[in-house]
């Protein structure tokens, strides 16, 4: 991976994890992933909190507790996921 590469998934992360501890939590997406769009959040289906976890399951490990750390997997989905934030 470049460096330029890495240098703009550490940035989205950063942005991310507005606490600053390394791991991003539905709390930490909180103004700063809108879901007001989301057709399920439109149609009542799902509450915020329910539609950022499961953009933050996305990333997960298979444990799916919602908590992503700064790990090479989720680097990986981070960088797809990018272009969504922008």
């Amino acid at each position: 991976m470049s460096n330029a590469r890495k240098n703009l998934i550490n940035q989205a992360f950063m942005k991310l994890d507005r606490t600053g501890d390394g791991v991003i939590t539905v709390e930490d997406l909180k103004g700063v992933y809108n879901v007001k769009k989301h057709p399920k959040y439109l149609n009542g289906e799902w509450t915020e909190d329910q539609c950022l976890r499961v953009f933050l399951d996305s990333f997960d490990s298979n444990e799916k507790d919602g908590k992503v750390n700064f790990f090479i997997k989720s680097i990986n989905c981070l960088f797809i996921h990018i272009y969504i934030l922008q």
